[in-house]
């Protein structure tokens, strides 16, 4: 039988032709170095940008002229203004992204010193088909390892254990131990001929946790898996999703149904109860093998699927003598399917190691920046975004407001000093009703991104406020000789009036005028005499009310606008990480193109 076996003959027919690729490797080493240089950078240049104060002039106590959109908007005086509060949730955003990153980092490193071991068992083993036996927990995989063990004389056979990295061979035992517990506590291995290698793990879903994580560690150095799952439970949920992540891989990759047999009890011709083992009907076999691979399937490969093989070892044991025993226990399609495997691993090991990193590009690091970093960006942006939306429709809004207000208080202020005049006693006071406007609406209104508005706001001044006016009468009066005759003639009314009192003089005075003027007519002459008789408000408050309205809203703006552009570096942070995970998403696609 073993004569007639094509994996067998495969296998006699191998001839190594791995061709070292530590060039390609170290170009994919290359492209991760990269990726980590540009996160970097990112994280440099985001922090500088971040940490700049609220302007180029904060800390300044100098007044500053702020022009916009070709207009004099005024002067502002900044005072130690810090841009974005630290415990701002866009801060504390950009932060666990900026941990993230840098976590990452030390995860990736970390994968690449895991991966050593296995890359070493790799070159190795480098003139050699290594084939990996994966599965669940008492599968029966060291039973299949022992039958193909078999198919190889003693003397071609070379058993060892993969302990810390390093190969080990055991000179006492050339089969693979056997048992109903969790009996493989390490990976253990055999070399079968001058090119065959196969390997038995631990168990994927192992009871200890360090064998599972042995056994993901070195899943990767095979050049092909046949993964196993037992008829009694076939293709549970968590065996296909690993074989889905095998597949992926573009691996070489059989699955395999063991123990498809089944125990009759019946009584011998003494009575007595014996067990016949039997091999499982190809009705039942072919439905389980369906079974598994439709379900596999359902998951959303990317590649093609091998059809499934159902197995027992256990009846050929039984019944190896039978002609037919090799074919009825399913071992003679599994010859054939393996020298499919075989050649299949040929093709896949000359590329392995360029496999390997994209494997670790794609499955460690390409994973992590999608499952990891770019969810943390989107959310960072959509609460950017909501909060750069809120803050320009709030800007027009407040302005109105805010100008509203002191517009409201101009009659006031300027009527307070309209005895004294004093434009500057204006310019105080309005500046003081503006910046306790300004400061008290933009704190209630940015209490979430500015902790402290220290912040004085020169937008008005003298220049920009009109003049007190002068409210005059103009009175005509008397002049020259008529004017001497007149007030004589009322003199003297007033004299002769004295002796009738108060009253008689009032009286006799206004009667000498009037003779008096009637005398003298021809010598009267008059004069228009301007006389103020108070002080008019009008041009100062409307003069200043215009310039409030078309300085103040600037003002506010202008304000907003540099809290908008103080955002913008978490903005351009979130933006630039996406565009670089996106180009590194492109990459790693192209490198899986190519294989």
């Amino acid at each position: 039988m073993k004569n007639n076996n094509p994996f067998l003959q495969a296998l006699s027919e191998f001839e190594a032709d791995f061709q070292e690729v530590s060039n390609q490797e170290e170009s994919f080493l290359i492209r991760k170095d990269q990726l980590q240089e540009e996160l970097k950078k990112l994280l440099r240049d985001f922090e500088t940008d971040f940490e700049t104060d609220f302007e180029t002039v904060a800390n300044q106590k100098e007044s500053v002229l702020i022009i916009k959109d070709n207009i004099f908007v005024g002067k502002i005086l900044h005072r130690n203004t810090k841009a974005i509060k630290k415990d701002n949730i866009l801060v504390q955003l950009s932060n666990e992204l900026k941990q993230s990153i840098e976590a990452n980092f030390i995860h990736w490193d970390q994968k690449l010193q895991a991966s050593l071991p296995m890359k070493a068992l790799s070159k190795q083993f480098a003139d050699r088909i290594i084939l990996l036996v994966l599965g669940k927990v008492n599968a029966g995989k060291s039973s299949f390892c022992n039958f193909l063990i078999e198919q190889f004389p003693k003397e071609q056979r070379k058993l060892f254990r993969v302990e810390q990295g390093k190969v080990k061979y055991v000179t006492e035992d050339d089969r693979f131990a056997e048992g109903v517990t969790e009996t493989t506590a390490c990976i253990q291995g055999v070399e079968l001929g001058h090119h065959f290698v196969l390997l038995d793990s631990p168990g994927l879903h192992s009871i200890t946790d360090a064998n599972a994580a042995l056994t993901r560690t070195y899943s990767d150095s095979p050049d092909a898996i046949l993964l196993i799952t037992s008829s009694q439970s076939p293709g549970q949920v968590q065996e296909l999703s690993d074989l889905k992540d095998e597949l992926d891989k573009q691996k070489p990759l059989l699955p395999i149904i063991t123990c498809s047999d089944w125990i009759d009890e019946d009584y011998d011709d003494n009575d007595q109860l014996i067990r016949i083992l039997h091999n499982k009907s190809s009705t039942v076999r072919q439905l389980q093998e369906k079974d598994i691979i439709k379900r596999v399937k359902e998951l959303g490969l990317k590649g093609e699927v091998k059809d499934a093989l159902s197995i027992s070892v256990h009846t050929y044991a039984k019944y190896k003598n039978s002609r037919s025993a090799f074919k009825d226990s399913g071992l003679q399609a599994l010859s054939d399917r393996l020298s499919v495997i075989i050649k299949e691993a040929k093709s896949y090991k000359v590329g392995k190691a360029e496999q390997q990193m994209i494997n670790f590009l794609d499955g460690d690091i390409l994973t992590s920046l999608n499952q990891d970093i770019k969810p943390k960006v989107d959310t960072l942006l959509i609460k950017l975004d909501a909060r750069l939306a809120c803050l320009k429709n709030s800007k027009e809004r407040l302005a109105k407001n805010i100008t509203a207000d002191v517009v409201g208080e101009i009659y006031t202020i300027v009527n307070q000093h309209k005895d004294s005049c004093d434009k500057k006693a204006i310019e105080r006071a309005l500046n003081k009703v503006i910046e306790e406007r300004i400061n008290i609406t933009l704190k209630k209104e940015l209490s979430d991104l500015v902790s402290d508005i220290k912040k004085t706001s020169h937008s008005i001044s003298p220049e920009d406020l009109g003049d007190f006016e002068d409210v005059t009468i103009d009175i005509e009066q008397l002049k020259g000789l008529g004017w001497k005759v007149a007030a004589a003639g009322a003199a003297a009314g007033a004299a002769a009036g004295s002796f009738w009192g108060p009253v008689g003089i009032l009286a006799g005075g206004i009667v000498g005028g009037i003779v008096g003027l009637a005398a003298g007519d021809s010598w009267i002459k008059t004069e228009t005499i301007t006389k103020i008789a108070g002080i008019s408000t009008e041009d100062i408050i409307t003069q200043t009310t215009k310039r409030v309205q078309q300085l103040l809203p600037k003002q506010v703006e202008f304000f907003f606008d540099e809290i908008i552009k103080n955002l913008q570096p978490i903005s351009d942070f979130g933006r630039e990480l996406l565009d670089t995970i996106g180009k590194f998403d492109d990459d790693v696609q192209k490198m899986k193109g190519k294989k």
